[in-house]
This record gives C-alpha cells, sequence and structure tokens, in this order.
C-alpha cells in the first residue's frame, strides 16, 4: 500500500509493517538509523516505533512523530517545535495560575478547592520548568558541538584545496568532496539556527502571554574559504 508523500503514517498495522527495515532520518536530514520494529498499547493502536542507530544503539519514537517522505521516514524532532510546544504548555500553565488567583477571594469556591487547584497548577509550573531547563542545556550542549563540526568541517576542505591545487587530487574528486562537505555544513548551520530560536524562546522569562508567531529563519548559504598558494620552484624562490 503506497503512502502519501510528506505526511504522518496513519494508526494501522499493515502500513506500520511497511516501514520496517526503512531508513530513518531527522527534520535536518541527517540519517540516523532504520526502523526495526513497533510497539502497540491495543490491537490496532501503534504508539511507538523501534530505531536501530546508526552508532549502534536504539531509541524508540512516538508514531506521531514519523513522517513519511518517499523511500525513507522522517523523524519530526526539530529543536523550534520543541520550543514552541514547550513555551506554549508554559503559558497555557501560566494563565490558569493567573485566573485561579482573580478567583481567591470568589465565595463560590471553597478555600479546599482553590487549595487543591493552586497546588496542582504550582506542580505542573515546576514540572514544566524543569524540562524548560533540561531542554536549555541539551540546545546549548548541542550547539557547542555544530560549531566543533564546523571548525572540523572548514578546517578539512582547507586541505582538500590545497591537495587540489598541489594537483594531488584530481578535479573530479576534489568537486565530489566540496559538494559533499558543503552539504554537510548547510544542514549544521539550519540546525544552528533553529537552536539559536530554541534558545531565545526557552531563555525567555516566565510570561503569561503565548509565545511569539514563528519567524522565518534565515537560509544557510554555503560559505568558502578561498586560498591562494604561492608554489616555491627552483626559478621562482
Amino acid at each position: 500500500m503506497e503512502l502519501p508523500q510528506n505526511s504522518y503514517l496513519n494508526n494501522n498495522k499493515t502500513t506500520q509493517k511497511e516501514c520496517i527495515g526503512k531508513k530513518v532520518i531527522d527534520s535536518y536530514g541527517w540519517k540516523i538509523g532504520k526502523i526495526i520494529g513497533f510497539s502497540t498499547d491495543s490491537p490496532e493502536n501503534v504508539t511507538y516505533f523501534g530505531i536501530e542507530l546508526n552508532n549502534g544503539g536504539f531509541m524508540k519514537c512516538k508514531s506521531t512523530e514519523i513522517i513519511h517522505e518517499h523511500d525513507s521516514v522522517m523523524i519530526n524532532n526539530s529543536w523550534r517545535i520543541k520550543a514552541d510546544s514547550l513555551a506554549s504548555e508554559v503559558a497555557l500553565t501560566m494563565k490558569k495560575i493567573s485566573a485561579l488567583n482573580e478567583l481567591k477571594n470568589d465565595v463560590e469556591v471553597s478555600r479546599k478547592i482553590f487549595n487543591n487547584l493552586e497546588s496542582g497548577f504550582d506542580c505542573e509550573k515546576k514540572s514544566l520548568l524543569e524540562r524548560r531547563r533540561f531542554l536549555k542545556d541539551r540546545l546549548q550542549e548541542r550547539i557547542v558541538a555544530i560549531n566543533s563540526q564546523l571548525a572540523e568541517v572548514y578546517e578539512f576542505i582547507t586541505y582538500i584545496k590545497i591537495n587540489h591545487q598541489l594537483g594531488e587530487i584530481d578535479e573530479e574528486t576534489y568537486q565530489h568532496a566540496y559538494i559533499s562537505f558543503q552539504l554537510m555544513i548547510d544542514k549544521l548551520i539550519s540546525e544552528e539556527n533553529e537552536i539559536k530560536y530554541a534558545l531565545n524562546i526557552v531563555s525567555r522569562n516566565i510570561t503569561t502571554l503565548p509565545p511569539e508567531p514563528l519567524k522565518s529563519l534565515p537560509s544557510s548559504q554555503p560559505q568558502t574559504i578561498p586560498i591562494k598558494l604561492r608554489i616555491r620552484t627552483e626559478d621562482n624562490p
């Protein structure tokens, strides 16, 4: 059965079985593994997919986060989606707290009901703030890793350029390597832009207002490193 392109997988076990063995990519195009199984909470309701990671590890992913894309599936794990979703939950909880405080002196709301709701909302708020702290830590760790990867890629591109100019790498090999590196840079910069957006969201002060509308992120542009070499010869010392 053919699935529509770029659509969330429907909750049908026959359809889900067709995904077994398909490669999995993330929101930024990185190949992370392949689907090896799924779990259900009822005969017809698939809840999670099991993914064998390229590094030999394992992870599970909610079926609602899996999107079909041609001959592969994508995990919709965008950093900005996670940040926006968490910010919306925090904003909603703060609105609940604010609305409850307005009922503090309402004679129709008993003290017991008020205290119970206040305690529940407070626990909800603390849980969300802890999730926000955890997400912020992950974002900061990831952006450090991306910057390190970019530095290594740019350094390697420099060596490729030098070897090409020295004639140690032919034009076809050079172009293939260069294009591959540029695609990698584009992915890293795209993810870095989303992380900066997400960090801005999770770093805001607590407010009762909903998160700002999603703004378009700057598109990543291939970056080149101009290198000029002067080769010394016997005729030209």
